[in-house]
């Protein structure tokens, strides 16, 4: 502001100047965010102008695990529980208070579980996913030997089918109106088991104890059984390819090596084991002299 003064005549005159500055009431607002989940922390940012120097912040978000704050940029915020909620940002310097509303919903994350990875024969799949409850749920394959078909997509245990050879990500998403969250399974088809060797046939002699020689399965599981023979022998441990089998006497034993996997049909092999008695002790009789 400039004030001028004239002398009578105005001959004369002389300036003086003040300087005012005119302030207002900072302008806040807040960006809007619709939707949101609980337990998960969320960010909010001021976006304050216009007289901001010496003003105060009053946040409020209540509900959540921090009700209030007087920062500019106030921490991550968690709520814990779902529901309809109101955030306001109070801005005040000394010529007034400006306010902003927003309002927020809070959905309930629903945890993703895609179920157990798998190995197994077959070209189908039966998934085994948890349920989205009152949310929606949706599988894709992620990667695989083939393009996939998924019966119904929306299912947790939809069965997928046109699967070959070869290893399958495919991914089980929940979606809860702002949430989502997503994990994968691993599908693995294999042709079958391993082939199942039960080992050569033996042709021994007399003894009561044997070991057998199968192979050693690098798919499945393999499982002596008794078949045939003379008597019930002991095999002690059925689940070793080279097992020692007890109790034996003279005669012809068979044996199955079987090696399972999963739904697979089974490999078998046998072998055949035969004791045979000492021979007779040889006698060529008394000694004779001849003259």
């Amino acid at each position: 502001i400039q004030l001028t003064a004239y002398s009578p005549g105005q001959s004369c005159s002389a300036q003086s100047e003040l300087n005012v500055t005119v302030n207002g009431a900072p302008y806040d607002s807040l960006p809007q965010v619709t939707r949101i989940c609980n337990n998960q922390s969320v960010s909010f940012a001021d976006s304050v102008s216009c007289f901001i120097s010496s003003a105060t912040y009053k946040w409020s978000f209540p509900g959540s695990n921090t009700p209030s704050s007087t920062l500019q940029n106030p921490p991550r915020v968690i709520y814990p529980n779902p529901g309809s909620y109101t955030i306001t940002l109070a801005v005040s310097n000394a010529c007034g208070t400006s306010t902003a509303v927003e309002p927020v919903i809070v959905d309930t994350l629903v945890p993703s579980y895609a179920g157990p990875d798998t190995t197994l024969c077959g070209s189908s799949v039966t998934m085994a996913a948890n349920s989205p409850g009152l949310a929606s749920g949706n599988w894709s394959e992620i990667s695989g030997p083939s393009n996939a078909n998924i019966a119904v997509v929306s299912s947790p245990t939809t069965t997928i089918t046109n699967l070959t050879a070869g290893t399958y990500i495919f991914q089980w998403k929940i979606i809860n109106g702002g949430c989502s969250d997503s994990s994968r399974v691993t599908i693995v088809i294999v042709p079958g088991p391993t082939t199942a060797d039960a080992g050569p046939d033996q042709q021994l002699c007399l003894t009561n104890t044997i070991n057998l020689a199968g192979n050693t399965p690098l798919i499945g599981t393999g499982r002596w059984s008794f078949v045939s023979g003379p008597n019930q022998p002991v095999i002690q441990d059925p689940l070793s390819p080279t097992s020692e089998v007890t109790g034996l006497i003279p005669g012809q034993y068979v044996f199955a090596w079987t090696i399972s996997f999963s739904n697979c049909t089974s490999n078998i092999d046998s072998v055949t084991i035969t004791i045979h008695d000492d021979p007779t002790v040889a006698n060529a009789g008394d000694r004779k002299s001849v003259v």
